[in-house]
């Protein structure tokens, strides 16, 4: 199992390891590279805080905080870091892959979200590091759940995927499902059943992790106050900014700064 953990390069601040599985919190500075490698395991990468740009065999893409990415084992790969960053990857044996039911086919390509259910799934594996508690097998096999062919093929509706951008440009600001609605040009009940459908939370639980996600970003990379990041990222002040981050993380947001230098 140490091999697992040590397949992923740069600053490693911490690694938990058990039954074929393998979290490991990842640091990164800004300006670094990752030369041409490959991992001989599949793995999950959660993006927090920062930016980098990722070299594969056919294309580049540039992956940001918030993002979720599911690479194949043997997938060949660079990495340009932007900004200093911070990731938290899960890393499977080969083994533990071969034990899941035969009808769960996982993608034999690289694949990404950005925010909503996988990234709440990435900030309770985060959780179980910071509370000293066994890794969530229910997180990992929800994650899991995600890769499959058919999620991932599901394509949502175009006013959605407006809606969308335009929460991630308007999160600070006091959002309401009916905005949503007028933004998106259909009725309220669309917006709610869609968001349950297709992300698997409420659109209330979506702003929530967006702003979560920001909010991060902002602790890990900038010098403002705790209470400027608070209202900056649509928290209505620091105690219900704090309460709120330490539930999606298991740190306070003044632990989680120190904790990610």
């Amino acid at each position: 199992m140490m091999e697992l953990s040590h397949q992923f390069r740069g600053e490693v601040l911490r690694s938990v390891q058990a039954n074929g599985l393998a979290l490991v919190d990842q640091h990164t500075k800004a300006g670094s590279t990752l030369p041409r490698h490959v991992h001989e395991h599949a793995w999950f990468t959660f993006i927090f805080a920062g930016s980098y740009f990722e070299r594969l065999p056919y294309s580049d893409r540039r992956c940001t905080a918030g993002m979720v990415l599911w690479h194949p084992p043997g997938l060949v790969h660079e990495n340009c870091f932007v900004s200093s960053g911070h990731n938290l990857n899960l890393g499977f044996e080969p083994k533990w892959l071969a034990s899941l039911p035969h009808d769960v086919s996982l993608p034999v390509s690289t694949h990404w979200w950005e925010g909503g259910l996988p990234y709440r799934f990435g900030l309770q594996l985060y959780r179980s590091l910071n509370t000293d508690t066994p890794v969530p097998m229910e997180s990992v096999f929800d994650v899991i759940a995600l890769c499959a062919p058919s999620a991932c093929g599901q394509e949502p509706p175009i006013w959605l995927r407006r809606v969308l951008t335009w929460m991630n440009e308007e999160y600070s600001q006091a959002l309401t499902l009916m905005q949503a609605a007028e933004h998106a040009g259909v009725h309220p009940v669309h917006v709610s059943r869609s968001f349950r459908r297709l992300l698997g939370c409420t659109f209330r639980e979506h702003l929530t992790l967006t702003r979560i996600r920001k909010a991060t970003d902002l602790l890990k990379r900038s010098s403002a106050s705790v209470t400027e990041i608070a209202f900056s990222c649509g928290f209505s002040d620091h105690p219900h900014f704090t309460r709120t981050f330490k539930e999606a993380t298991g740190l306070t947001p003044t632990a989680y700064r120190t904790q990610a230098g």
